[in-house]
């Protein structure tokens, strides 16, 4: 009974502290998102994405001054490449690319694409190499993050 009662009590604090699970939807709140809504994205790597864009876009775009939802499609893949004699591998890539459209209110709509390549050494390590194709994984979505704001900035530009 008293189990119940801290769970309860416990329940209730961390629904008023502002707490977030961490692949919550896009409904669950809307904090932090100002006049550009990046939609979700699937999977570990599309959240990891989803955050970069939302920093990179906080400040906004040139020329921007109304809202937009940026949409984006996510493709990774890793290749692994060079066997060596034991069979192992001694290098990989994780390869990245998205497809992005921005759509204003008034109907506008910017669209392109982005890629990544990120090399990483292959360890002997199962652990080791889970950990280098992590740490990749979150290098490519900042860079791709990257690369889809700047090419709407050059787009934003260009319309201006």
């Amino acid at each position: 009974m008293k189990n119940l009662i801290l769970a309860s009590v416990a329940a209730l604090m961390l629904a008023g502290c502002g707490f977030r699970p961490l692949y919550a939807d896009a409904s669950f709140d809307q904090v932090g998102e100002g006049l550009i809504r990046v939609d979700e994205i699937n999977g570990r790597s599309g959240y990891l994405l989803r955050r970069e864009l939302l920093k990179e876009l906080a400040i906004g775009l040139p020329g921007l001054n109304e809202r937009a939802d940026l949409r984006v499609g996510l493709e990774e893949e890793l290749e692994r490449i060079t066997l060596l004699n034991d069979g192992s591998v001694s290098r990989s890539f994780l390869r990245g690319g998205a497809e992005f459209t921005l759509t204003t209110q008034s109907g506008e709509a910017y669209s392109g694409d982005a890629q990544v390549q990120i090399p990483i050494s292959a360890t002997q390590s199962p652990f080791g190499d889970v950990a280098a194709q992590t740490e990749s994984s979150e290098r490519g979505m900042r860079e791709l993050a990257r690369k889809i704001v700047d090419d709407l900035r050059l787009q934003l530009e260009a319309a201006q």
